[in-house]
């Protein structure tokens, strides 16, 4: 003090900021000038530093960074109020797609396909579609049934009359010949007045010369010869020219285009045949040719399974690219122009099973509906990326090395060995179906999510994922007369009546525990839980916080009990997102003798860092508060909250 030679203290408003103050201070001995400035702890804000916004990157927390402000801006790839929302890949579908992580889009059950927008057909659906609307058997033309495996054009499909018989589809697979005179029978193959097609033609002839007589038969009459073949009637006997795929006498024999032991089918597009030069090495030498069934205008590529599909040339379309023209002979080339399919007053041009829209006035795209690109999310299917070219675009496959066959209005990814699917991203022989999950005594199918009591469980594959909430103590005295018990207890416990000290608004339904029955004090401390984070004698410690609600009691509805405020906060939609590893214990008493205040522990079996606030009870202390602050819960009681008071441990110094 002796050395002390002057001395001035300042007393004002200071907002938080990183601008100085500067300050100046006219005393008897000295003048003083000095500069203040007032900064937020880490991750506080506003003008009180009261606001606080700690960033995060995690299912617990949320994925989000502060602005300036100490307003939560969400990381690339998520969205919502808390940034715990993923943004599903672009195209998913809204209703029958999700995700749980950024750029996916995982499936509901009936639905499948990269977006979520194929439809599963009925099983066992043969021919026929669902049409839009999953476990649906829409038939194709000509077919019907529960299963479309009913032929509805049995006569045009199998021509089972014989002899110019008139064939009339009467039934699923059923039908009726209409025979010409002189035959019948199911198929027309019988004759009835077999006499007069062995008619004698030589009884009334006289030959001269000693000559005799002699009829000549005709055996290409009727025509012997099967599927379409042409008869030629030779010296006693007849000559069945065979339609390609077809042998034998009559032409009856389907063509075994393998007959030999080294003639091998590699798959449905190519044959390995052995090697005719007639030289005396050729018996080690093979040689690949097509299938042929995608015909002259078609590149068959192979499939899992036996199965192929047919890239069709310029102007034909269909699975064995034969369709797209027109005519009798199939040489009209459709107009493609009509209707026109160009829009926002485009010009069409006609080509060849294709056309070309000239758009004006700016507009782009393949029917001239985009306005600054090529390019839209609708342009490449199947996980195809759009590469916009200026006044053209094309699609790149991305995955496993598949290659993009470009076709009219289509395209196919062409995958390398080993992969398939419409992307290429499936591995062959690694695709077993997802399997059930039995829960509770039901099956649920993969994929499905359902309630159960407090929590939300979803079968993954044969494994029942829940949420981890304790769901509270069930209630084993609801029958009216208050003596039988709806829910028994254990054999070594006793259900016991709770006091009319727990009932809030009377009058209240029964309410009991089951509690052991050796047992003096009775402890309703659920099992692997925090015995000393209990209402009214919580330790509050990193895995232990406390929550004081006050209730505006004129609001409270009748007939409300603690436990069921308790339950009301366990069934919080908002804390499902976060309790997916470490079980959330909700606890609630009455404040002591305040009537008007109900005291909650929230606890968790997470076991916690020394002076760090485990993460999930952080969050879900944040949230249960949040929600009641801002009215977001769907219990009137809930709802009469006037005041939340909140208690955790304080971090450690040394915590990071």
């Amino acid at each position: 003090e002796s050395n002390l030679i002057e001395r001035t203290a300042h007393s004002g408003i200071i907002l938080p900021g990183q601008d100085w103050h500067t300050i100046t201070h006219t005393g008897g001995t000295a003048s003083i000038t000095f500069r203040i400035r007032v900064l937020c702890d880490r991750h506080y804000y506003n003008t009180t530093c009261t606001k606080l916004c700690r960033p995060g990157n995690d299912d617990v927390t949320g994925h989000f960074t502060c602005d300036a402000h100490g307003d939560k801006v969400c990381l690339e790839g998520w969205m919502g109020k808390e940034c715990e929302t993923a943004i599903c890949k672009q195209g998913c579908h809204a209703v029958h797609g999700s995700c749980q992580r950024p750029g996916e889009c995982r499936c509901v059950f009936g639905w499948q396909g990269e977006l979520c927008d194929q439809c599963i057909p009925y099983p066992g659906c043969q021919h026929g579609s669902c049409n839009g609307s999953p476990w649906q058997c829409v038939c194709d033309l000509n077919w019907g049934g529960i299963l479309c495996d009913k032929d509805l054009n049995f006569c045009g499909r199998h021509h089972p009359c014989k002899n110019d018989g008139i064939c009339r589809n009467t039934a699923p697979d059923e039908y009726e010949c209409d025979c010409p005179k002189g035959f019948t029978g199911r198929d027309c193959a019988i004759a009835e007045h077999t006499c007069l097609i062995n008619i004698d033609n030589c009884r009334d002839i006289s030959c001269q010369n000693r000559a005799s007589c002699v009829i000549d038969a005709d055996p290409c009459s009727p025509n012997p010869c099967k599927h379409g073949a042409s008869c030629f009637n030779v010296q006693g006997d007849y000559f069945c020219h065979c339609q390609d795929g077809w042998t034998g006498k009559d032409c009856s024999t389907a063509r075994d285009h393998c007959t030999a032991q080294s003639c091998e089918v590699i798959d449905s597009c190519t044959i390995s045949i052995p090697v005719d030069d007639r030289s005396n090495d050729s018996a080690d030498r093979f040689r690949l040719i097509s299938s042929g069934v995608c015909g002259k205008h078609g590149l068959c590529i192979s499939q899992p399974n036996g199965g192929f599909s047919c890239a069709c040339a310029p102007g034909y379309a269909g699975k064995f690219c034969h369709e797209s023209w027109e005519g009798a002979l199939c040489n009209i080339n459709k107009n493609d122009c009509d209707p026109n399919p160009c829009r926002n007053n485009g010009r069409c041009i006609d080509l060849i099973g294709e056309f070309v829209c000239q758009c004006v006035g700016g507009w782009k795209g393949k029917t001239c509906i985009l306005r600054n690109g090529q390019c839209d999310k609708e342009t490449c299917l199947n996980g195809g990326t759009c590469v916009d070219l200026g006044d053209a675009y094309s699609c790149r496959c991305p995955y496993n090395g598949g290659t993009c066959i470009d076709g009219i209005n289509w395209y196919v990814c062409k995958c390398a060995a080993g992969f398939s699917g419409p992307d290429c991203r499936v591995m062959i022989g690694q695709m077993p179906s997802p399997k059930s999950c039995e829960h509770n005594r039901r099956v649920y199918p993969h994929g499905m999510v359902w309630e159960h009591e407090c929590n939300s469980c979803k079968c993954d594959n044969g494994r029942v994922n829940c949420t981890k909430i304790w769901c509270g103590p069930h209630n084993c005295l609801t029958h009216p007369n208050l003596t039988e018990a709806v829910m028994e207890c254990a054999p070594d416990h006793t259900c016991v009546v709770q006091t009319q000290q727990t009932c809030l608004t009377p009058p209240c339904l029964p309410w009991g525990t089951c509690v052991p029955t050796a047992s003096v004090v009775r402890d309703t401390t659920p099992p692997g839980a925090d015995a000393s984070c209990v209402p009214n004698a919580a330790l509050l410690t990193t895995t232990c916080a406390k929550i004081q609600l006050i209730f505006d009691m004129s609001k409270m509805p009748m007939g409300m009990s603690v436990e069921g405020i308790c339950k009301s906060l366990r069934q919080l939609s908002a804390l499902k997102r976060i309790v997916q590893r470490h079980t959330l214990y909700i606890m609630c008493a009455m404040k002591g003798q305040q009537h008007d205040s109900v005291e909650i522990t929230i606890s968790t079996n997470a076991g916690g860092g020394e002076g760090r606030v485990d993460p999930v009870l952080q969050a879900a202390v944040d949230r249960v508060t949040d929600m009641i602050s801002h009215k977001q819960t769907n219990s009137s009681a809930l709802s009469s909250v006037v005041e939340i008071r909140v208690e955790t441990s304080l971090a450690s110094a040394t915590a990071p």
